[in-house]
């Protein structure tokens, strides 16, 4: 009897192995990405707009500076040591790997702060050519700039009372070089532009920028012209 039920068990144990080996041509491949994305956790982030990184769990990962300031999904695996993460866009499209590092190490510099354009009206070399001219009129007893000076209102004039308007510090550096192109045609739009009238335009403003103050400004001069 128990030879007869080793013997049953062995032809058992064979048939299983065939029907093993008949049912391996018709597996297929698991994908194990997915599998390791269906573990994974996910959380949103923006990356750091000067150190370029994100930070997780109280870690820092090292993310391509072309991504400052972006929000990216970050998947990441709970049960690994967490020195990796993995970056998405908010499309779920797969960014890069960003590796674990210590931002004090300097790892990534610090974003750079854009230049200025260079503006069409080259202000400084206005100011001293102005300056050197009035020094060469009054050598001669003449002060002629003071006299060009009553005839309209001075640009620096117009842009140092706007920009004190508007709490900026400085006059010229106060604004960007695509805001004084735009302060200028304004300037040069109006011949008798004056510090009251700026001032009426500013205060009538709905919201304090260029913008606003130039469309007042329009309001008032189409006023006085009716």
């Amino acid at each position: 009897m128990k030879m007869f039920i080793l013997k049953q068990m062995k032809n058992q144990e064979k048939c299983f192995k065939q029907l093993c080996y008949r049912a391996l041509p018709n597996m297929k491949p698991i994908n194990m990405e997915r599998v390791i994305n269906f573990f994974m956790l996910t959380k949103e982030r923006t990356v750091n707009p000067d150190f370029s990184d994100v930070s997780l769990n109280k870690k820092l990962f090292k993310v391509d500076p072309k991504y400052r300031g972006d929000k990216v999904l970050v998947k990441y695996d709970p049960f690994s040591e967490l020195d990796k993460v993995f970056i998405y866009s908010l499309k779920e499209e797969f960014l890069e790997v960003a590796p674990l590092y210590n931002r004090e190490r300097g790892a990534h510099k610090e974003q750079e702060v854009k230049s200025l354009n260079k503006p069409k009206y080259k202000y400084i070399e206005i100011l001293i050519n102005t300056h050197e001219e009035q020094l060469m009129n009054q050598s001669k007893g003449i002060d002629y700039t003071k006299l060009v000076q009553q005839q309209g209102w001075p640009f620096l004039s117009f842009v140092e009372t706007l920009a004190c308007l508007m709490g900026k510090k400085g006059n010229l550096n106060a604004f960007t070089a695509d805001e004084l192109e735009t302060l200028k045609k304004i300037y040069d739009k109006y011949e008798k532009i004056n510090e009251p009238r700026l001032k009426e335009a500013f205060e009538k403003a709905e919201v304090k920028n260029i913008a606003h103050v130039a469309h007042q400004l329009k309001q008032i001069f189409n006023k006085g012209e009716k």
